[in-house]
């Protein structure tokens, strides 16, 4: 799998997603724990200065990738996003990887393929991916 640059890429994109995920869950769990912080107490103005530094790190980062969510749509929309952008990574993956598997004889992709589906979940949208792809060829 490491040796096929397409799936390298795809692979890429899908631990990018990930890491954007956590960095976004970080940097709301650092601004709620200010706003409690701040319901409790009234922070000095060094203290605002310190917190600004510790986000700019983290919102630069998201900031960074246009396909990345803002926080700015609130909390739900952006893990649909981030959701919506995981799912179609992995599914792009799995259709990849079941690709590689039929046409180059590369039987071990299969065991990849039940692995990151183990529970069925992506099977559905898979298969109508493989029947999209039928058509195409016969047409």
């Amino acid at each position: 799998m490491l040796t096929n640059p397409e799936l390298l890429r795809i692979f890429s994109k899908l631990m990018s997603v990930c890491v954007m995920f956590t960095s976004c869950m970080q940097s709301l769990r650092a601004e709620l724990l200010s706003q409690e912080q701040a319901a409790m107490d009234v922070p000095t103005q060094s203290e605002h200065a310190e917190e600004a530094e510790k986000k700019r790190p983290s919102t630069k980062l998201l900031a960074e990738h246009a396909d990345g969510p803002q926080l700015d749509g609130g909390f739900e929309a952006a893990v649909g996003k981030f959701d919506s952008n995981f799912s179609t990574l992995l599914l792009d993956l799995l259709d990849k990887l079941s690709i590689y598997s039929t046409n180059d004889c590369e039987h071990s992709m299969i065991s990849i393929i039940y692995r990151l589906d183990f529970n069925g979940f992506y099977t559905e949208r898979l298969e109508k991916m493989a029947i999209e792809r039928s058509q195409k060829a016969s047409a």
